[in-house]
C-alpha cells in the first residue's frame, strides 16, 4: 500500500488521518450494534481520535501552530472544540448541545488515555453513537477547508446555507 505524504503538520494531513479513524469508528460501531457485549473501548478511542484530528485540522487550517496544538491543546477534546468554535467551526458544521455534552464526558477518559490504558475500577462512558453522525457531518466541510488551506491564495466562501466554495488563486 502506498500512503501519501503531506507537508508536516498540514491541516489536510490531520483531516485525512481523522477521516481514516472516523471510518474505523464507523465500521466498529456498525459491526457491534445490537450485540450484548461489544468492544466499546476501541469504538470510543477511534471516534475520539477522529474527533481530535478533525478539530486539529480545523485549527491548523486557521493558522494555529503545531507547537500550540501540542503544548496547549494536547489530547483535550473539549478545549479543541471550544477553540475551533471560536475560530468559526459553527460556520461549516453544527455541533449540537447533546454532542458537546458527550464530548465533555468522554474528554476526561480520552485526555488521560484511559481508552488506551484501561485501569481497574468502574468508568462512566457516554454513548459514543452520537459522535458517529457528527464525524460524518464534519468530513466533507473539513476536507474542503483543509484542502483550501493547503493551497496558496485559496479563499473559502461559506454561504448562509452553509455550503462551501473554494476559490483558488484569489488575491485578497
Amino acid at each position: 500500500m502506498i500512503m501519501k505524504k503531506f507537508k508536516d503538520g498540514a491541516a489536510i494531513h490531520f483531516a485525512t488521518l481523522g477521516e481514516e479513524f472516523a471510518a474505523a469508528a464507523n465500521i466498529l460501531y456498525k459491526a457491534c450494534q445490537g450485540q450484548q457485549a461489544h468492544p466499546s473501548w476501541p469504538i470510543h478511542f477511534t471516534a475520539c481520535q477522529a474527533l481530535e484530528l478533525y478539530l486539529k485540522a480545523f485549527l491548523r487550517a486557521n493558522k494555529v501552530s503545531l507547537d500550540y496544538l501540542k503544548k496547549k491543546i494536547g489530547h483535550d477534546l473539549h478545549r479543541a472544540l471550544c477553540e475551533s468554535k471560536q475560530k468559526g467551526l459553527g460556520k461549516i458544521v453544527t455541533v449540537a448541545d447533546d454532542e458537546e455534552h458527550v464530548i465533555k464526558i468522554l474528554n476526561a477518559h480520552y485526555k488521560s488515555r484511559d481508552f488506551q490504558y484501561k485501569g481497574s475500577g468502574e468508568f462512566t462512558l457516554a454513548p459514543v453513537g452520537c459522535l458517529i453522525p457528527l464525524l460524518d457531518r464534519m468530513q466533507g466541510p473539513l476536507m474542503s477547508v483543509c484542502a483550501c488551506a493547503n493551497e496558496t491564495g485559496c479563499e473559502l466562501h461559506v454561504s448562509g446555507s452553509g455550503s462551501i466554495t473554494a476559490i483558488a488563486g484569489s488575491n485578497h
